[in-house]
């Protein structure tokens, strides 16, 4: 309302670029809000997302699907991306992960078969659409997920997403996309181990990765900047061009496609990336 009332912002927001965010149950959300409120939310960012907020009757886990051209960044953190030793289970709940990447990536799935398919050792079609890279994960089954090559099965899925990206950092938990450790973190460093809320990655570090990696996305799949190697080696360098097409309303975002992975191995480099996956899109 103030947006389109308030003389202040009056023709300083693009209303046709907005994306939504969140983090843990507000990642569910966020995504919940892209595949339901589209072409309101043309983008969305889940910061270490908790799968389990989704309801059981949406359209991703009802039928496998995301009815929606906005594509998703899903930014988890290493200790809940991680299987348990004994359960195998992912803190996320990672079935539910493997159901949203495939519909994003257009591979219709349910929760049923994806959980029966991890418990035989098989895969389902959406996840052989999505490319897993880094932290030593390759060929490597992790709750029935395959590593195939991106676009081995895509053409068989029968569906159109706009695809999604999964990026983990080593060693971050959950609490590296909140803002306490940052700001609390030496001050309230006995209180804050008592209650669990620790890291092994410093909380600056964490918080360069998310803003940069957010950024990077967004500015990409909203045509704010073009995508390319200039994209990730500072936006600063193209903000004029971004400003200049950003005048434009943006009809549909950006398809994310197999290549636009491979900023995000520039955006973490080294060891900083677990986990890389590019479910590509189908539209």
């Amino acid at each position: 309302h103030i947006v389109l009332t308030g003389s202040w912002l009056r023709g300083r927001v693009d209303l046709s670029r907005v994306a939504v965010a969140g983090h843990s149950y507000g990642g569910a959300t966020a995504a919940l809000a892209a595949c339901e409120h589209y072409p309101e939310f043309k983008a969305a960012v889940a910061m270490d997302p908790w799968w389990g907020a989704l309801p059981p009757d949406c359209p991703i886990l009802a039928s496998g699907s995301w009815p929606s051209q906005a594509p998703i960044l899903v930014l988890g953190s290493h200790a809940w991306n991680t299987p348990h030793p004994v359960t195998q289970k992912m803190a996320c709940n990672g079935e539910r992960q493997e159901i949203l990447l495939s519909a994003a990536a257009g591979c219709k799935s349910t929760e049923t078969g994806m959980a029966a398919a991890g418990a035989a050792g098989g895969v389902s079609g959406g996840s052989q659409a999505c490319l897993q890279q880094g932290g030593g994960m390759e060929g490597k089954h992790v709750e029935g997920v395959s590593t195939a090559a991106v676009g081995e099965v895509q053409g068989s899925c029968g569906a159109q997403g706009p695809g999604a990206l999964l990026v983990v950092c080593r060693d971050s938990n959950h609490h590296s996309y909140d803002d306490v450790l940052l700001f609390f973190g030496r001050l309230m460093s006995p209180l804050l181990k008592l209650f669990n809320f620790e890291s092994e990655l410093h909380p600056r570090k964490s918080l360069e990765q998310v803003c940069s990696c957010t950024a990077h996305f967004l500015c990409t799949h909203l045509c704010l900047i073009r995508s390319g190697s200039a994209a990730v080696q500072g936006f600063e360098s193209q903000s004029k061009e971004g400003l200049a097409t950003a005048r434009h309303p943006l009809n549909s975002p950006l398809p994310i496609n197999r290549s636009h992975a491979d900023f995000y191995k520039v955006l973490c480099p080294g060891n900083e990336l677990h986990i890389l996956r590019a479910c590509t899109a189908s539209i």
